[in-house]
């Protein structure tokens, strides 16, 4: 429920999905990362309140690296290609 909502919200507007786009394939970690993230500003309720991504955002810039790429963490916490879509 909405803690906050103003009249342009309404419920045929309300997506509940947050997208990350990223030019390296670490999905598994931004998986887990955005996991807990996005749960939480859904639960909040107030989708005025843009801090707990924009945190996310640069939590995620300074976390995920292509040096990721050439080490064994890149395999860990990988997903199916198929619960991407």
């Amino acid at each position: 429920m909405l803690s906050k909502k103003t009249a342009d919200i309404t419920r045929s507007t309300v997506q509940k999905a947050v997208c990350v786009l990223s030019n390296l394939p670490l999905y598994g970690h931004i998986q887990v990362k955005m996991g807990l993230i996005t749960e939480a500003y859904f639960r909040e309720g107030d989708f005025t309140q843009f801090m707990l991504l924009h945190d996310a955002y640069n939590n995620l810039n300074m976390c995920l690296n292509p040096d990721l790429l050439n080490s064994t963490q890149a395999i860990i916490g990988t997903i199916a290609l198929a619960s991407l879509v």
